[in-house]
């Protein structure tokens, strides 16, 4: 359906539309320490090319216009193959993985020295998420522009809260630095590295960082995009009305809740902490995740 697309000058000023919202001072409320998201990696692409938007300068990129006060866009010619599948979301993440190659090294950090996230571009998200509410009759809530933008945003929620809360390890080249550690030293060859590496551990999981990814987009689009928060309520009473029944036929004793999918613990327990602590939940969030380094 878009394998073969090329981005249109709508689909770059979407993505730069997306980091002014992130910037304006509403959202103060959630990124009170805006050094945690500062150098995040803003990564998309077409067919031919990607796109990356950045705070940080390089010259080994060639440099684009960008419209956002204080940030760098650049693009790179790719060769890899783009199918629907890479084109309907946004993660915390960069997918597919290997556009890293395509990075300088500067840029091409492991994510904790580096986040990045990465997605699609506009028109194939949106036509993507309006063909499966059509085909699967859906209240698939993606299909829009102001969806689209509060999605961007979703994924700073999910930057700020793990650089807050390093607790899961997204990163090869994080883990691999703990593994080739615990090799050596299980070989008895004690190594200088582990007076200078920092100790992240897994005390937390997935859902915590979930949830407040949701909380950003859906506390944002109270804010700005009220027609999207519209669609995101009626999608999750649907949803969590057809896992209540659901829940009722398991045996808890020996399967695992619902609640254990990480978007759907966000969906509830989100909605859950927005209402009852509408001015504070952001501390809640993180003071209740937060892992100290050892």
């Amino acid at each position: 359906m878009f394998e073969n697309y090329v981005h249109t000058k709508e689909d770059l000023e979407a993505i730069e539309e997306a980091l002014e919202y992130l910037e304006r001072p509403e959202l103060d409320f959630i990124f009170k320490d805006r050094n945690l998201i500062k150098n995040t990696l803003v990564i998309s692409f077409d067919s031919k090319e990607l796109f990356i938007w950045t705070k940080l300068e390089t010259s080994k990129l060639e440099k684009i216009s960008c419209r956002v006060k204080g940030w760098n866009a650049y693009k790179i010619g790719h060769e890899l193959e783009i199918k629907d599948d890479d084109q309907r979301g946004w993660q915390s993440s960069v997918r597919p993985k290997k556009f890293l190659d395509y990075l300088p090294a500067e840029f091409n950090l492991d994510w904790y020295s580096l986040p990045k996230i990465s997605g699609s571009l506009l028109t194939p998200f949106t036509e993507i998420h309006k063909k499966r509410r059509e085909d699967q009759n859906s209240l698939d809530p993606y299909y829009s522009k102001e969806s689209y933008l509060a999605t961007i945003v979703h994924e700073f929620g999910h930057v700020y809260y793990d650089m807050r809360n390093p607790r899961f390890y997204s990163d090869s080249k994080e883990t691999s630095i703990y593994m080739k550690l615990a090799s050596k030293l299980y070989e008895e060859n004690e190594s200088d590295a582990i007076k200078n590496i920092p100790l992240r551990l897994l005390v937390t999981n997935k859902s915590l960082s979930e949830t407040f990814a949701f909380c950003t987009d859906y506390y944002a689009a109270s804010v700005f995009w009220i027609s999207y928060k519209k669609d995101v309520d009626e999608q999750n009473r649907s949803r969590i009305s057809s896992a209540i029944e659901e829940e009722k036929s398991l045996r808890l004793d020996t399967t695992d809740t619902l609640l254990s999918d990480a978007h759907l613990f966000a969906a509830v327990m989100g909605k859950v902490i927005v209402t009852r602590y509408p001015n504070d939940w952001p501390e809640r969030l993180i003071n209740f995740g937060e892992v100290k380094t050892l």
